[in-house]
């Protein structure tokens, strides 16, 4: 009996850590696993809310002109009529017209992007010399613009051709 009685005790306190204090122990390393990750997190947001002020400081010492340059290039919000209206504008200054336009919003792009995508397809007539100062006026456009694609075809006039040209623009979602 005396050597019972450690005995039971010995596998009744091996009972206790392993049904009781074990679970236990378990669940206080999933915690500190998780205060280590919160606190990671806590230190990217540090990070984050720094690199922000920075920024805010930086973008406050812009002029309202600067601001107002960095907004027509890359705005908040698109706008299809100002766009088609800074394109005509463009194309009347090359003396030419634009016609069949048709514009589009790229859903292709990925959700996650924070910039979407607006297509537009158009043609317009000029002579090679002409066209070319236009893509060049439209390159010193302020409005973040890409040509995409130029596909062309002889007119009956002889020296005029039709552009059918194919443009990107680009805005903050």
């Amino acid at each position: 009996m005396k050597l019972l009685t450690p005995l039971f005790l010995i596998v009744f306190a091996g009972a206790i850590l392993y049904f009781f204090t074990y679970p236990w122990y378990q669940e206080i390393q999933v915690l500190r696993a998780e205060i280590v990750e919160n606190q990671d997190s806590l230190d990217r947001a540090e990070r984050a809310k720094t690199s922000l002020a920075q920024k805010r400081t930086l973008y406050d010492t812009f002029s309202d002109e600067d601001k107002a340059k960095l907004e027509t290039f890359l705005p908040d919000k698109v706008d299809d009529v100002r766009w088609i209206v800074d394109l005509t504008s463009i194309t009347r200054r090359n003396n030419a017209t634009l016609s069949d336009i048709r514009v589009s919003e790229d859903s292709r792009g990925s959700t996650e992007s924070p910039v979407g995508v607006v297509t537009a397809t158009y043609k317009v007539s000029l002579p090679y010399a002409s066209f070319l100062k236009y893509l060049a006026d439209l390159q010193k456009s302020l409005k973040f613009t890409d040509i995409s694609s130029v596909d062309f075809a002889s007119s009956v006039t002889g020296t005029t051709y039709d552009y059918i040209v194919n443009l990107k623009t680009y805005w903050l979602k």
